[in-house]
């Protein structure tokens, strides 16, 4: 008959070490950013040699307009205090190009409660920021040539852009909130085709084509619009994009 055995305390915490070392860009700081230690992923990440590391604070790795920002003047005061720090960093490598990091900023505490240093892991996710801002890019383009509106799945009004405002002749404070159907001509939000229409996209349909709608006015406003939803990477429908 087989036995199990668990491993020590201290050689958990080895192997989780290793693990992290092998699957993320780590770096250490002191609670004010300066950096004690940096692993290979990291100096392959930035570009630097771990001597031109060790010893800096951590704002040699921001872009001016990120070290000089109103939230990292409170960034390291908020780690100093214990308060982990999640999500995507603008930085910059040695060669000045700007890279993104998903990274954890992990305030580690000694048995008195104080932090006595500071532990981030890193991806580099600059490719998929890229895409981002291509994407963000191209919408603002469209942005500047066609009337736009997004809603929830329910049909609640998220924003909308002057374009859109103008040709229904809407101020965003108006209709923001309010469900699409105060763009409905009477009676047409009532009927069972209405209610088909947005159940359809909520389960992901789309739809092209020319729709008669209401502006402010009263007056009938034909749209040649495709409505679009938006979603997540399981499927799922997050929102309803109006072009």
């Amino acid at each position: 008959m087989f036995g199990l055995s668990r491993a020590a305390p201290d050689q958990s915490a080895d192997a989780l070490r290793r693990a992290l070392e092998e699957c993320w860009a780590v770096i250490e700081f002191t609670p004010d950013g300066t950096i004690l230690r940096v692993n290979k992923s990291f100096i392959e990440t930035v570009g630097y040699s771990e001597q031109e590391l060790v010893g800096k604070h951590h704002s040699m790795l921001c872009p001016p307009e990120v070290a000089q920002s109103e939230f990292y003047k409170t960034f390291w005061t908020s780690l100093a205090a214990g308060k982990p720090a999640n999500g995507r960093f603008k930085r910059r490598d040695k060669n000045g190009q700007a890279i993104f990091l998903r990274a954890s900023y992990m305030p580690l505490k000694d048995a008195a409660g104080q932090v006595t240093r500071v532990v981030k892991i890193a991806a580099d996710v600059s490719k998929d920021a890229d895409a981002e801002l291509d994407a963000n890019g191209k919408l603002e383009a469209i942005s500047r040539v066609q009337a736009i509106i997004e809603f929830d799945v329910e049909g609640r009004i998220l924003t909308a852009n002057e374009n859109f405002l103008k040709t229904m002749g809407y101020r965003l404070d108006e209709i923001k909130g309010k469900h699409h159907r105060i763009f409905m001509p009477a009676g047409e939000a009532e009927s069972p085709e209405y209610a088909r229409f947005w159940k359809a996209l909520g389960q992901g349909e789309s739809f092209t084509k020319e729709f008669r709608r209401r502006s402010k006015d009263g007056v009938d406003v034909w749209i040649a619009a495709s409505y679009n939803p938006v979603m997540d990477r399981y499927g799922k429908v997050l929102r309803v994009v109006k072009f």
